[in-house]
């Protein structure tokens, strides 16, 4: 009787179209954020996400799109997603999600410094999502601190000084800190201070409000 012969073993299972499209896009911001956007080649892009050249282009097409959908993934897919909506509730609530958003982003950037290195790139090559990612978080905190402080006199004020704490937690993560980054809790109390006491000193010069109109 004979043997009937072992079936050979067949191609291998290709992977999801939706994971190769994750592990390049992980892949492209690793690379991105290390040498730039113009440095980047789809090689090393592809070696860093374990694909061939040939995939990265059936996935994206070109290095440029890649680049769009990597931002686009960073900024409004997880930065924003993770902020969250705008609460439209009273002012104890939207005070605690002023400073959840500033938490989650300065946690995010400090903690992982590829995703803030790719944002810094995607800033200087005049990305056309870097600056309304950084006016969405503006509008959102300067429409907080108007129901947090209703003093219709204020005006303009506010964006002003909304425009100053999204500066000044930018700053806090390009600054070299011997000791290490401050912590979360740090800086939100540290904006809080300033917060309090910037909007506390202006609804007393009403001068210097009009000057910021």
């Amino acid at each position: 009787m004979s043997t009937p012969a072992r079936r050979r073993p067949g191609r291998p299972r290709k992977m999801p179209a939706e994971q190769q499209r994750e592990l390049i896009l992980r892949g492209a911001r690793s690379v991105f954020a290390s040498v730039g956007r113009w440095a980047a080649t789809i090689e090393q892009i592809a070696e860093t996400s374990g694909v061939t050249r040939q995939a990265v282009y059936e996935q994206f097409g070109s290095k440029e799109a890649l680049f769009d959908a990597t931002v686009h993934q960073l900024l409004s897919e997880e930065l924003l997603a993770a902020v969250g909506p705008l609460p439209e509730a009273e002012v104890e609530t939207r005070r605690g999600w002023a400073f959840h958003m500033l938490a989650v982003v300065y946690t995010v950037f400090r903690d992982e410094p590829e995703t803030f290195a790719l944002f810094k790139e995607a800033q200087r090559v005049g990305h056309p999502e870097a600056t309304p990612f950084l006016d969405s978080l503006r509008v959102m905190y300067a429409d907080t601190l108007r129901v947090v402080y209703p003093d219709p006199e204020l005006g303009h004020a506010a964006d002003v000084v909304a425009g100053m704490v999204i500066g000044m937690v930018e700053a806090l993560l390009t600054m070299d800190h011997p000791r290490g980054a401050p912590s979360t809790d740090t800086v939100v109390d540290l904006v809080r201070e300033f917060v309090q006491g910037g909007m506390g000193r202006l609804q007393q010069f009403p001068g210097l409000v009009d000057a910021l109109r």
